[in-house]
């Protein structure tokens, strides 16, 4: 009881940190009310064919501020709603959470599992990787338990890129009306956290909706579609135009759903849908790395891990994108890069992309664990051939 008490406090420690998202979604709601006034009508008119019906291509006839407020505005309601969806559910299932992975973390694949569907419950593999690092911390989990819960929460947060390429965007209202009576009716605190998740939900479907709604003008932007194409000529530049995104905006979801939007919107092609969703992989590593400084030895292992793991599959997901692609337009519906078929095409990539990337490290796991723990050490070396033991009799 002592050892989940701790873990409890530890894991508060290591999420408070992370409410420094509140200061940029301040900022960007902030900025969103300033410009709400004339924002339709300014989007309405940010850009528009001559009159011979050419493309515009002059920057002096395009309405930047109006474009930009609109993105911004998009964003802020959309993190806004991660962040009261991920809070609503920790609050509905956090014990829930700790208890199934206390339990199910025997073998890689159950751990692999119950990543997954932690990460499916919060919502965020950020916060499903930082809570298991609080747990190694506190002693309810060795670090080779961890390495199955890392890689599942990577196939969790695919969940949501699912929903996103749907057509769901006009469901928002519905999810608020509900939500707002749950949570204002709040009979049990777990009702009220169940309206705030659903809040949370029609937020984020709204804010994907005006993001949507605002970027639709870059269609007749040519040097925006040039930019566009030659991200999905060199993927590389793709994945670190996706990277520095995630890294700026904390949110690896934020990151995959703009350009899943912007594909629906017609102003991305596969290619360069799939490479920002690899780079994401990468940026959205840097919250774990932060999480693990001064968290001892096997939560640093952990957060190495998982940056190992995330830059591996996206090198060989980069070097391999074609096959990739290939493989996700197999399951998408509609015309052939016709926005919605492009959008699933990227939503379906990031799912087959991470299942694969674990099912080929599955095996190795053993391996990697004793290298990182002969490159990471404790300070005891008794210590040290304990774990080393452990990571050779660990279930596959």
């Amino acid at each position: 009881m002592h050892a989940k008490a701790q873990a409890v406090r530890i894991g508060a420690e290591v999420l408070w940190p992370m409410k420094t998202i509140n200061f940029r979604m301040v900022f960007c709601v902030g900025l969103l009310l300033f410009f709400l006034r004339d924002l339709s009508p300014s989007i309405a008119s940010a850009a528009h064919p001559d009159a011979t019906g050419s493309v515009l291509d002059q920057t002096d006839r395009f309405d930047w501020p109006a474009l930009v407020m609109g993105v911004l505005g998009g964003l802020a309601i959309f993190l806004l709603g991660v962040e009261r969806l991920t809070e609503a559910f920790s609050q509905v299932g956090d014990a829930r959470i700790r208890t199934l992975i206390d339990r199910f973390t025997s073998n890689i694949w159950s751990a692999v599992l119950t990543g997954a569907v932690a990460c499916t419950v919060l919502d965020s593999s950020s916060a499903t990787i930082i809570m298991v690092i609080a747990m190694i911390r506190g002693g309810l989990l060795t670090f080779e338990q961890s390495l199955g819960l890392v890689m599942g929460a990577n196939i969790g947060t695919t969940i949501g890129a699912q929903i996103i390429a749907l057509d769901v965007f006009g469901y928002a209202p519905l999810f608020l009306i509900i939500g707002l009576a749950l949570s204002m009716l709040k009979r049990t605190p777990r009702q009220k956290n169940i309206g705030i998740g659903l809040i949370g939900a029609g937020l984020i479907f709204f804010g994907l909706g005006h993001l949507e709604g605002s970027v639709s003008p870059l269609r007749n932007y040519q040097p925006f579609l040039e930019w566009v194409e030659t991200l999905g000529s060199h993927p590389t530049l793709g994945a670190f135009a996706g990277c520095l995104a995630t890294l700026v905006i904390q949110s690896s979801s934020a990151t995959v759903g703009i350009a899943i939007v912007m594909a629906k919107a017609d102003l991305v092609s596969i290619r360069a849908g799939v490479a920002v969703m690899l780079g994401a992989e990468i940026g959205t590593v840097s919250n774990t790395l932060v999480a693990s400084v001064g968290r001892g030895r096997e939560a640093i292992r952990c957060a190495v891990f998982h940056l190992f793991f995330n830059l591996t599959t996206v090198i060989v997901g980069l070097m391999l994108i074609g096959p990739l692609i290939w493989l996700a337009e197999l399951f998408a519906p509609g015309a052939k890069n016709g926005g919605l078929h492009v959008a699933r095409s990227i939503a379906n990539a990031q799912v087959i992309f991470n299942v694969l990337g674990v099912l080929a490290f599955i095996p190795l796991i053993p391996w990697i664990a004793r290298f990182l723990i002969w490159q990471i050490p404790n300070e005891s070396r008794a210590t040290d051939s304990t774990r080393a033991s452990v990571g050779t009799d660990y279930q596959i």
